[in-house]
């Protein structure tokens, strides 16, 4: 849209906010198909997330929500330097306890996608997203869905600021530096004014984990629809080329976390980096005037 060209890359000419239209569904299938398919899965999936938070924390039950409840057809996994067909040296590099993984934030099941594909249980997981001053807030898989369907840079209420994370030992650490979602075309500026007091040491394996979610209209760049409304479109999705990829770039142990390794790697997977000016304080803006005009 001409009207939101000040929010576009002047590089690339993406516009990471700008948030991607559902294709439109037949009548059948808005009024029939995706009804009944709710109507038949939504009880499945309360049952299954109980037993998933409760009793078996465990990546199967994260895969079976969002492959067979959520429809996306599979979840692609591969690494880089690896051949498909290296299986074993695949799932060994898969994000495991004492790793630090950057991961690209792109919707509100960042979080369960990410169990999913993890060699542990849910439990052992931490995600770390900074607010707009840069302050770094842990949170939980289940936090991460509210987090990106709220206000842009507002913590949840609930986070915990984090400064050194080698009190995370024991744990799968995964951060989402953008601090706040994008409509998956590019990576935003990392949030980095406050990344150096970040303390690490070389307990933790360096990981960076580029993910792709296909179509495009199940990211949230922004928060435009309703927690339940958003369910309801992964519980009714019927598209056929509902895909989730997600490609590991290993960099070994280290006393750092080098950010610019993480920007390279999401390049080598087509994920440009975006200018310094489409930030989070930006896309508030950008959101101000959306709705403004939408309205």
């Amino acid at each position: 849209m001409e009207k939101f060209s000040t929010w576009r890359d002047k590089g690339t000419g993406i516009s990471p906010f700008m948030p991607v239209d559902a294709p439109p569904s037949s009548i059948a299938s808005k009024y029939l198909a995706q009804p009944v398919l709710y109507v038949f899965k939504f009880p499945i999936l309360i049952i299954t997330l109980a037993l998933y938070y409760a009793l078996i924390p465990f990546p199967a039950v994260a895969n079976f929500i969002v492959t067979k409840l959520y429809g996306f057809r599979r979840i692609e996994t591969t690494v880089d330097g690896l051949k498909r067909s290296k299986v074993a040296e695949i799932q060994a590099a898969k994000p495991k306890v004492n790793d630090i993984v950057v991961v690209n934030y792109v919707a509100p099941i960042n979080g369960l996608i990410l169990a999913s594909i993890a060699q542990c249980s849910w439990r052992s997981i931490v995600i770390l997203i900074p607010a707009a001053n840069g302050e770094y807030y842990s949170y939980s898989i289940w936090d991460v869905f509210t987090r990106a369907m709220d206000e842009i840079s507002t913590p949840n209420p609930s986070a915990q600021p984090i400064t050194d994370l080698t009190a995370l030992k024991g744990k799968l650490v995964f951060i989402f530096p953008e601090g706040t979602p994008s409509n998956n075309r590019s990576i935003l500026p990392f949030v980095t004014s406050k990344t150096n007091k970040l303390k690490v040491n070389n307990v933790f394996t360096f990981k960076t984990l580029s993910l792709k979610i296909s179509p495009l209209h199940f990211t949230t760049p922004l928060p435009l629809t309703s927690k339940f409304a958003y369910v309801y479109s992964l519980l009714t999705n019927l598209h056929n080329k509902s895909v989730i990829s997600v490609k590991i770039f290993e960099h070994g142990q280290s006393n750092e976390l080098d950010f610019n390794l993480s920007k390279r790697s999401f390049e080598t997977n087509q994920l440009n980096s975006v200018g310094d000016y489409l930030d989070i304080q930006m896309k508030e803006k950008f959101y101000a005037e959306y709705i403004k005009v939408k309205r």
